[in-house]
């Protein structure tokens, strides 16, 4: 099942980017995505979640060091 659920992650990081990079300008005056302070740790947490998809990706064995178990492989 990795194929698919990397594939997921990838379709579902491009969805994020595409919300959290959008023009200021879209957002309604009122809407929380107008803040500025809103935007920037949107766009903290997307970086920091894109590098551990990538860490992720770059090791077979990524998901045994993060969660400190052994999956069996």
């Amino acid at each position: 099942y990795r194929p698919w659920f990397i594939g997921a992650a990838l379709v579902a990081m491009v969805f994020a980017w595409r919300q959290i990079y959008r023009p200021a300008g879209a957002c309604q005056p009122g809407d929380v995505c107008a803040v500025p302070q809103v935007r920037t740790a949107y766009k903290v947490v997307f970086w920091i979640v894109a590098l551990l998809i990538l860490y992720l990706l770059h090791t077979s064995d990524a998901a045994d060091d993060l969660l400190c178990v052994d999956l069996g492989g």
